[in-house]
């Protein structure tokens, strides 16, 4: 049985138990009214238990229906008012009879009890709260009449508190207890769902089957009835017969007895009357026990306990009076009942005819005399025997059951001989008899048809209900099948494409016709899906052939127009009676959705991922409360997201932000428009920081600003490299002092107020005398720390309006304004040269240094402020020709000096740029004459001066920095003519190039040096760099870090005017050079000179000493040649063996001497 045929019957058996309390209820109230009598009593109810019934089934019946509350409540209000004076006339009735002592049990109450229970129920409703109370009722209505049926039917017995006095029976009342119970637990099962929803029209066939059922129930009692009454008439007239029959017997019998023991009196003794007592017992006539009273006083029991009894009646004043009154009497015998407490016991008495010594009294036990003459009654009936009101026993057909008092079919009278008192016999109908119950069986069986034809009814009705639903719901389903704007298809359990819809073709680009039948794999494949996917789909498709759905997966596919497209994809079985038949598949497109979540995707990685702060806030609130941040803002400011959620963005604005921009920023809000502002704020710890502002407007699909986002950039960095740029950019960073271009700016500055207000002032130029040997033999660390000195005792000296400001190197520029007179720059200039005098204790070094200083005042006449600069600059390079350490005051006899300095300075840009310089190229020989490389020197033909010596224009280059570009000239021409001569098969060796100080220490020295020779194809051996010592003195663990990579790519290195630098010895050992030059100053007279020959034979062992090759410059002579090749000098370079040629003069030269030089100046 199915779930739903199952809830079906439950109901069906519910509604037909209401409808049989009402039917059953209105039927015993229609026949007493009619005042007709067709069935025992019973098995009915009386007038009040129907009329209670009625009640009962109704309220529960408006419970079952769910009636409205009020309805349920009236109904629930008659029940009670009627049950609870039934329950009161019942405990009057059969109630208490003292305080705690119950007349004849409590079951008779509960019909009144049950009908009340009900009507408290129906009035609660039924709830959660009421479910209890529902299952308790169920619960004693269900017991009462199991108990009721028990009883009746004797099974077991009762303790008297729950026994029904026998005219209270009814086997009816407790079948509708039990059904009452029953309808209690089911309403209870339904608290969640309708009790019951049958069709009306099962319902009509519920109705009309209880009627009918009872009906039929009644026919079947009338004919019955009269057959019932006739056999009880015939059944009581045979028992009395039989009784007065067997009582006339017995007395005979123990007459007979008395007259045998009478005649033999003298020769009886007591064993005879022991023995004919025994026979007699025997004989099963019922006789208990024996007296024979008047001679002897003999006594016989079977049974002592009986013969104990008949001692303890005889001897009681009632038993002597009756056998005094009988003894004076003429009856022969009579029966007496000696106790009401044994009312079956009765005392026979007889005596003996002509004898009145004695009489003979006989203990019968009327229960087993009467049922020992009565063989049987009527299976329907119960024979119940009285006498005088009191029961004797009770006889049933077959197992005996009670019956009903009052309920009488017949009744008799049996009158015993010699007794005045006759016994009642009356026919009742039994409780259980067979024949009594046919009414019931009808009604059952008619009830279990009902409820077939119920649930036949329900069943047919349900089914035509899903046939509709079925068809409407095809046309729904259809109507969705074909509208859905998603790709439907279905597929046979084969793959094959079953139905497809007509949003198939605008999604998959394949018109429906050429999907049909085919195995779905020809569209989905490895050519068209990925392979993941693939997998993913084969697997989807697997399991819902399996019965399982797969509504979690994605794919992607090509369609015919080579359209890659997104869908969510959806397996689901088609299930047709438990059998899958095949799969719905379902393909909604989400191309847009994908491609909107990979924006989204992206633009929330990019958010998070920003190193900006991104701050949203909601434009809708007043407040403009944060509704969102990135990590990058907690990073930024601190504050983690839920600590500034729902906060103002204004707690960002902090101090020192300028109010111009707050205010931008209100408007830009105020407005709706975009703003940028830069803002300080503070972070979490307190600590201050920068920030630019970028606030936008987010605006809906309807142009409305649903948020401001905010951008923050921490600019704190960048504000202090800016704000550490801007000083640096006015500041020297070694000393603090102001830079060129911040003593500029205060000089146009004061310039302009002293020619404003007619004040004096005065630029001083100081320059340090002898700066660079301390810097170069003690290093740069000290050099600094020596310039700090400096700078801190002129700071000293000055006054808080001056500016002081170094320029660079040993350079120092002092601006004096607003001079009283300009004598007072002449005694700044003296506490200068004083101050500085003095020892500066650097490390453990005591150094002692002088300065020269420029003075100029604005007392010449000048329009520009340079100029005071410039002239201060001439008269302090006028100083240094002084002597040094003393001061120079400007006079108008430098400026021609210094116009001369200006205009070769501007000619030498213009020569680097106009190709005015030329290379010459002189030799260098071994001792043997042969080439072993050239040195390039730098020629200037100005095209109006002619030839400009180098010794004029290189410390120009060097002082201004153009030293860089014309080296860089001259390493890269040099390259190239080396090349030429490589290319001609000329033996040259090296092709030597001088470097400048400023060149070598430039930090892409290196780079521009592998340019250069990638450029000129020149390979790094035929190079060769020469660097002064000064060069090697001035940082030398840099200096050797960049030997060793010219070293590494395979360029050769030499120390040019070795000896003049002041360098230790010591330092060379760590040096990768090459090869060391002996300046000319200690050739020019080593044959005279024997400082200058010691300088020279120390230089060539020491180079001997450390591999190294040693050249001697400016070999002029002959004399100078040979002693330096008798001390072991291999190399040599001068005018006695060539002069600095031209590329051209220097390859005619070269090939001349080919097989080697002759000694002979050129």
């Amino acid at each position: 049985m199915t779930e739903q045929t199952s809830s079906l019957s439950r109901q069906a058996v519910l509604l037909l138990l209401l409808l049989s309390c009402i039917a059953i209820g209105a039927k015993i109230l229609l026949l007493e009214f009619m005042k007709i009598d067709l069935v025992p009593v019973s098995q009915d109810l009386t007038l009040a238990e129907a009329v209670g019934l009625i009640l009962a089934g109704f309220t529960l019946g408006v419970m079952v229906l769910g009636v409205s509350k009020p309805v349920r409540l009236v109904f629930s209000a008659v029940l009670l008012i009627y049950s609870l004076s039934s329950l009161v006339q019942s405990v009057n009735i059969f109630g208490v009879s003292g305080l705690f002592s119950i007349k004849v049990g409590l079951l008779p109450l509960m019909p009144a009890a049950i009908a009340t229970l009900a009507g408290i129920c129906c009035a609660l409703g039924l709830t959660r709260r009421t479910l209890i109370l529902w299952r308790l009722f169920g619960s004693i209505a269900g017991t009462v009449g199991i108990l009721a049926i028990l009883q009746g039917l004797g099974v077991s017995s009762f303790p008297s508190i729950l026994q029904i006095p026998a005219d209270q029976a009814s086997f009816t009342g407790a079948l509708f207890a039990i059904a009452i119970g029953v309808i209690a637990w089911m309403l209870a099962r339904s608290i969640d769902r309708p009790a019951i929803s049958l069709p009306y029209s099962a319902i009509g066939i519920g109705i009309s089957g209880t009627l009918a059922t009872v009906i039929l129930m009644c026919v079947a009692s009338i004919d019955r009835h009269e057959e019932r009454l006739k056999a009880a008439n015939g059944v009581l007239e045979n028992l009395t017969h039989a009784i007065e029959q067997a009582s006339e017997n017995r007395m005979r019998v123990l007459q007979r007895m008395a007259e045998r023991w009478a005649l033999l009196s003298e020769y009886v003794g007591d064993e005879i009357y022991k023995t004919d007592a025994r026979l007699l017992t025997q004989d099963k006539l019922g006789f208990l026990a024996y007296a024979l009273i008047g001679v002897s006083g003999w006594r016989y029991a079977s049974v002592p306990s009986t013969g104990q009894w008949l001692e303890e009646q005889l001897d009681k004043p009632e038993s002597s009076r009756w056998l005094r009154e009988f003894r004076a009497g003429e009856e022969p015998g009579s029966w007496f009942f000696p106790s009401d407490d044994y009312p079956s016991r009765a005392f026979l008495v007889v005596r003996p005819p002509n004898n009145s010594k004695y009489i003979l009294i006989g203990l019968v036990d009327l229960r087993e005399f009467i049922q020992a003459e009565t063989r049987q009654a009527a299976d329907e009936l119960v024979i119940n025997v009285s006498r005088s009101g009191i029961p004797l026993t009770s006889i049933a057909g077959a197992i005996g059951a009670a019956g009903k008092k009052g309920e009488v079919y017949a009744e008799s009278q049996a009158q015993l001989p010699g007794n005045g008192q006759p016994l009642i016999a009356r026919a009742l109908p039994r409780f259980d008899a067979i024949d009594n119950q046919l009414p019931v069986a009808i009604f059952f069986f008619g009830l279990m048809f009902t409820h077939q034809l119920i649930l036949s009814r329900s069943l047919s009705h349900i089914r035509h209900e899903q046939s509709k639903t079925l068809a409407l719901s095809e046309q729904r389903f259809r109507s969705l099948y074909d509208h859905n704007p998603d790709a439907v298809f279905s597929l046979d359990a084969d793959g094959r494409y079953r139905d497809i819809n007509p949003a198939t073709k605008h999604s998959l680009g394949v018109p429906n016709c050429e999907l049909r039948g085919r195995h779905f794999t020809e569209r989905i494949n490895k050519e068209t899906v990925p392979e993941g996917d693939l997998k993913e789909v084969f697997r989807a498709y697997t399991e819902a052939t399996r019965g399982y759905p797969r509504t979690d997966f994605s794919m992607s596919l090509r369609t015919s127009g080579h359209e890659v497209r997104h869908f969510d994809v959806t397996f689901l079985p088609i299930v047709i009676q438990d059998r899958i038949d095949g799969v719905f598949a379902i393909a909604k497109d989400i191309t847009k959705r994908v491609r909107t979540e990979e924006q989204q995707r992206i633009m929330q990685r990019s958010v998070e991922a920003s190193s900006n702060a991104v701050v949203i806030t909601n434009a809708r609130d007043p407040g403009f409360p944060v509704v969102y941040v990135n990590p990058a803002f907690s990073q930024i400011t601190g504050f983690g997201s839920e600590e500034v959620e729902g906060q103002s963005l204004g707690f960002l604005i902090g101090e020192g932000s300028e109010d111009d921009d707050i205010e931008r920023i209100k408007v830009a809000v105020r407005e709706h428009r975009s703003v940028s502002v830069t803002m300080r704020s503070y972070r979490k710890d307190g600590a201050p920081f920068w920030y630019q502002l970028f606030l936008s407007p987010v605006r809906d699909d309807e142009g409305e600003v649903t948020h401001f986002v905010a951008v923050i950039n921490d600019i704190s960095e960048k504000k202090e490299q800016d704000e550490e740029m801007a000083y640096q950019a006015t500041h020297d960073l070694l000393t603090g002092l102001a830079n060129r271009s911040l003593f500029n700016d205060r000089l146009k500055h004061d310039f302009e107020l002293a020619k404003r207000h007619s004040q004096s002032m005065a630029v001083l130029f100081i320059d340090l005398d002898e700066f660079k040997p301390i810097n170069d033999t003690l290093g740069h660390r000290v050099g600094d720390k020596l310039l700090v000195s400096v700078a801190e005792r002129l700071n000293s000296l000055i006054r808080p309006s001056d500016t002081l400001a170094r320029f660079g190197g040993d350079e120092f520029v002092l601006l004096l304004p607003d001079l009283e007179e300009t004598g007072l720059a002449e005694e700044i200039a003296e506490r200068i040269l004083q101050e500085l005098a003095k020892p500066h204790q650097i490390d453990n070094n005591e150094l002692h240094i002088s300065a020269s200083i420029g003075i100029a005042t604005n007392s010449h006449s000048s329009r520009f402020p340079e100029k005071l600069l410039q002239r201060a600059d001439m008269a302090m390079y006028k100083a240094k020709q002084q002597g040094r350490d003393t001061y120079e005051i400007y006079s108008a006899d430098l400026d021609e000096a210094l116009s001369t300095r200006v205009t070769l300075r501007n000619d030498l840009q213009e020569a680097i740029k106009g190709d005015q310089l030329r290379l010459h190229y002189q030799p260098l020989v071994n001792a043997d004459g042969s080439i072993v490389s050239l040195e390039a020197l730098v020629r200037w033909q100005h095209p109006q001066k002619g030839s400009i010596s180098p010794a004029d224009f290189i410390p120009i280059a060097e002082e201004t920095g153009q030293i860089v570009p014309l080296g860089k000239w001259v390493t890269r021409k040099a390259c190239e003519d080396a090349l030429i001569l490589i290319e001609r098969g000329l033996r040259m060796g090296c092709m030597a190039v001088n470097l400048s100080p400023m060149q070598f220490h430039r930090p892409n020295f290196l780079n521009v040096l592998r340019q250069i020779l990638e450029e000129t194809g020149l390979p790094p051996e035929y190079l060769e760099l020469e660097l002064t010592e000064g060069i090697l003195m001035k940082d030398t663990g840099g200096a050797k870090n960049i030997l060793n990579d010219l070293r590494g790519m395979g360029v050769k290195t030499a120390i040019d005017d070795f000896g003049t630098g002041f360098s230790s010895f010591g330092y060379l050992r760590e040096l990768p050079v090459d090869k060391i030059k002996i300046d000319r100053s200690f050739v020019e007279d080593v044959t005279s000179c024997e400082k200058d020959a010691a300088v020279c034979k120390g230089v060539i062992t020491l180079a001997r000493e450390l591999g190294m090759r040693v050249v001697a410059e400016g070999v002029e002579t002959e004399e100078q040649y040979r002693y330096l090749a008798k001390h072991g000098c291999t190399g040599f370079q001068g005018y006695y063996f060539a002069k600095p040629m031209a590329l051209d003069e220097l390859i005619v030269w070269v090939e001349e001497n080919a097989g080697g030089l002759r000694w002979q100046r050129l």
